[in-house]
């Protein structure tokens, strides 16, 4: 990690391959996913501290995630599935179900929805959704190239 004077520091974690996902608003914690076989593949989402304690596994298999502005939340996909489950960990909540691979969750500002990439498994070619924070109102947002 970049320190403020610029000195970097290295962050030592129990935490299996590594793969950073999103830094927590406040900066006290990294949402990482543990790359087990391939990088493609899903893995164990993780909260791991940067100053010092005990990684909280918050999904037993995500691809990617985001925290919410507010660092209580996180938002994670697996697969055509979009979960939103508490920084401490407990039983996600299935947010959406959608057709197909999502990537890249992130909330807005004001937590009020989640914006995504979608991509078609035939074309390959990507999409921006989004969903309200709370599952309801997913719409396709269309910007150029997508399917």
């Amino acid at each position: 990690m970049l320190q403020g004077d610029g000195e970097i520091t290295y962050l030592q974690t129990a935490v299996r391959n590594p793969y950073a996902c999103d830094l927590s608003p406040s900066g006290d914690a990294l949402l990482v996913r543990s790359v087990v076989r391939s990088f493609n593949e899903y893995g164990p989402l993780w909260v791991v501290p940067v100053i010092g304690g005990r990684p909280v596994q918050v999904a037993n298999e995500a691809f990617d995630g985001a925290w919410s502005p507010d660092g209580r939340l996180i938002v994670f996909a697996k697969g055509a599935e979009l979960y939103r489950v508490a920084r401490s960990g407990g039983d996600p909540t299935l947010l959406m179900k959608g057709h197909a691979f999502i990537w890249w969750p992130r909330w807005s500002p004001d937590a009020r929805n989640v914006r995504f990439t979608v991509t078609d498994p035939t074309t390959q070619k990507n999409a921006l959704w989004q969903v309200d924070s709370d599952g309801s109102h997913q719409i396709q947002l269309k910007l150029g190239n997508q399917f």
